[in-house]
């Protein structure tokens, strides 16, 4: 038996906080090149010729990423090519992670700017994935009403709020770490 269509208020709202995702850590990472650019070198995966056009590349791959999410027509393929990212991006901390690589800039952006490597935010970004994968399901035909899309957009705000939440947990936890062992 064929798995039903999900309801479009939740695929909406599952690509809505992808969309937010994506666009918020695209111009973090597109506001400051320089950062952005040290930490794909700080990853150690690429020649140095193929740092910089990476460090300038994905963060725009990432603003149209976001912005793909946010139309019904373009919608998919936006959370296909999210998952894509996502995949990259995660496999790039595995990698560093089994290197023993665990102090350098995950490049994420957020509040703080500064969180490394670590195996819950490999966690983290498996979630994501699962996201969008929802996000590239083709929703159950009905149509969207107002109070519909509303519910999305405050669903996608919320979820976007807990993805900053946890984004800030990630950060914090060395520093937390750190503290609990000076005090013991």
């Amino acid at each position: 038996m064929p798995m039903p269509a999900p309801d479009p208020v939740f695929v909406l709202a599952v690509r809505l906080a992808m969309a937010g995702v994506f666009l918020t850590g695209g111009l973090h990472q597109w506001r400051d090149r320089a950062m952005f650019a040290a930490v794909v070198e700080g990853y150690a995966l690429l020649p140095r010729a193929l740092v910089t056009p990476i460090a300038l590349g994905l963060p725009l791959v990432e603003i149209a990423t976001g912005l793909m999410l946010l139309w019904p027509t373009t919608g998919t393929a936006g959370a296909l090519a999210g998952l894509i990212i996502l995949c990259a991006v995660s496999l790039a901390v595995v990698i560093n992670l089994l290197r023993g690589r665990r102090d350098i800039d995950c490049g994420c952006g957020g509040a703080s700017g500064d969180q490394t490597l670590s195996w819950p935010l490999v966690g983290r970004n498996a979630v994501l994935g699962c996201l969008l994968a929802i996000g590239a399901l083709k929703a159950a035909p009905r149509a969207l009403a107002a109070p519909d899309v509303t519910v999305a957009l405050f669903a996608g705000l919320a979820a976007l709020g807990l993805y900053a939440a946890s984004n800030q947990l990630l950060a914090n936890a060395p520093r937390l770490r750190a503290l609990r062992d000076g005090l013991a």
